[in-house]
């Protein structure tokens, strides 16, 4: 059985081995330690991280053209209500025509009875 001296220096020696591995050896040393194990949960973490900033983006991209749409039905709006503001104004006009011809008419029609009655 190993003292539990010998077992210290074998973890220390084994942790060593590790880091050296990750600093001189590169991922293919590394991955034959089990580093690679973590490199590749590291992988499978940012292709799960880039998904979900994907359809983060989708959902931007449709709150976006909701807004645009918004705004053109706004628009379109705007435009009607002008144009009903432009048409009520001239069936006001038209009314004050008809108005001023009607009193018109009634003095000509005043004008002329007080002629026949002279």
């Amino acid at each position: 059985m190993l003292k539990t001296k010998h077992k210290i220096i074998l973890i220390v020696v084994a942790a060593l081995l590790v880091i050296g591995a990750l600093f001189f050896g590169g991922w293919k040393l590394a991955s034959l330690l089990g580093i690679g194990a973590a490199a590749g949960g590291y992988k499978a973490a940012s292709k799960q991280v880039q998904k979900q900033a994907d359809q983060e983006k989708e959902v931007v991209n449709e709150v976006e053209k909701d807004i645009d749409n918004r705004k053109e039905k706004d628009q379109e709006l705007q435009k009607n209500s002008e144009n009903r503001k432009e048409k009520a104004e001239k069936l006001n006009n038209n009314q004050k025509d008809r108005q001023e011809r009607a009193e018109s008419l009634e003095d000509r029609l005043n004008n002329h009875i007080e002629g026949d009655n002279n």
